[in-house]
């Protein structure tokens, strides 16, 4: 959710306590399978440690366990609880009308969020988890290794991409860039949705890989899967509509953190940044607290809409940026009409805004901006699952392309990349020497 994460031992001592909680931001009590007891120590060091956050106006939320230990606390009655059977399932909640515009919890919600709270038919919160079946399958489609070679049978994914994807509540399935069409016309129609990687490849028109990619679109388009494109995606993008691989222009903007001016002439229509509000809006243009995470050393101009009519027709800007220079390019687009094609490009990179050694220069404002960007696709992708005919991998076609974490954090092979083999979709491991030897 963007936060960064602190341990606080439960019996830390109250001097400690009275000097840490002034220095945090929140509190997140845990649930467990405690004997909740009056005058326990646990219970005692929990009171003194709600005592200091009230003092220092610090949120604290509590989780399962946990809302039975507040009320115990406030009643001062340890033997409130009675017997419920929501073990290990998911069930729907009603969000009470009385208090629900107040609510900082639920005060924001949509009607149609509420209605998704209580339908009996898909509930949606989980009394201890989820099983993976029930969270949406976005395909990650590798990038060839070397980027230019369409003939390698090794390509890669990149780590900050996998680690983005699991932290938004998403599983993440590998998709090697040149999958036979036979293939990909079988598993598209099984997944909930693409991303595209950026990456330093001349992209060129017939090219394996762009063709390809040309299909996959296609594909996607055929069975109302979004398609999600970052940073030489939003180019390679453009280039496949304008049917023109030589429509970027030069600009500054490689590792750096930049404002990006969200368009107000297509703000409420946008799906990436209608749900903004104004503050966040502010946020997003500040340049003193710059929010967009950019690796870009070309960039795409306003004007070739007025060149390229497919473009104006599909696409609409939602976003642009200044580079280190001025030189204005555009920063995120989004498609016209989402009932025949669901694209989403940005420039910019959110998943680095996390995961990357970049993020040392990150403020609470990146985090903030670019985790609600992510959140904002991932509803799309979970409303993608609802169409009609919809169909799920069968578990053994899941494991076979599932990204794990433990697998991947003890297989990093270089400059955090994931290698892969085109036919086994096994990862490459630490022997592999990606310059050569191999």
């Amino acid at each position: 959710l963007g936060a960064e994460v602190l341990v606080f031992p439960w019996n830390t001592e109250k001097e400690e306590v009275q000097k840490l909680i002034p220095q945090i931001n929140g509190i997140l009590i845990q649930g467990g399978d405690r004997d909740l007891r009056k005058g326990g120590k646990y219970e005692e060091n929990i009171i003194y440690i709600m005592e200091q956050c009230n003092l220092n106006k610090l949120p604290v939320w509590f989780t399962c366990q946990g809302i039975q230990l507040l009320h115990e606390i406030l009643a001062d009655n340890y033997s409130l609880l009675t017997a419920c059977k929501a073990r290990q399932v998911l069930l729907p909640n009603t969000i009470c009308p009385k208090n629900k515009n107040e609510s900082k919890l639920f005060g924001h919600f949509s009607d149609e969020e509420v209605a998704m709270c209580a339908n009996p038919e898909k509930p949606s919160f989980a009394g201890m988890n989820t099983e993976t079946q029930e969270r949406p399958l976005i395909a990650i489609i590798t990038n060839s290794w070397p980027e230019n070679d369409d003939f390698s049978h090794i390509s890669f994914i990149v780590r900050d991409y996998f680690l983005w994807l699991k932290e938004l509540g998403a599983e993440v399935l590998v998709f090697p860039w040149n999958t036979e069409k036979e293939e990909v016309q079988k598993l598209i129609p099984q997944i909930n949705g693409i991303l595209i990687q950026g990456g330093d490849r001349d992209l060129r028109k017939g090219g394996k890989y762009e063709e390809n990619i040309i299909y996959l679109m296609e594909q996607c388009n055929l069975n109302k899967l979004p398609v999600w494109f970052t940073c030489q995606g939003i180019q390679l993008l453009h280039e496949i509509l304008a049917d023109n691989y030589s429509l970027l222009t030069a600009c500054k903007a490689r590792q750096v953190l930049l404002p990006n001016t969200i368009c107000p002439d297509n703000k409420n229509e946008s799906k990436l940044f209608g749900h903004f509000s104004d503050e966040e809006v502010a946020m997003c243009a500040n340049p003193e607290k710059p929010s967009f995470v950019h690796y870009n050393n070309w960039g795409l101009d306003k004007e070739l809409y007025d060149k390229y009519p497919r473009l104006k027709e599909e696409l609409k800007i939602v976003s642009v940026a200044k580079d280190l220079v001025g030189k204005e390019f555009i920063a995120a687009v989004e498609s016209k009409d989402f009932s025949k094609q669901m694209y989403f490009s940005i420039q910019s990179h959110p998943e680095k805004a996390r995961f990357s050694t970049v993020k040392e220069h990150c403020t609470e404002s990146t985090s903030h901006i670019n985790n609600i960007i992510g959140l904002g696709f991932i509803k799309l992708v979970k409303e993608s699952m609802n169409y009609p005919n919809k169909k799920r991998l069968n578990k053994e076609e899941i494991e076979k392309r599932l990204m794990k974490d433990d697998m991947y954090f003890h297989n990093i092979s270089f400059n955090e990349n994931y290698f892969f083999d085109k036919d086994t979709l096994k990862i490459l491991g630490k022997d592999f020497k990606p310059f050569g030897e191999n």
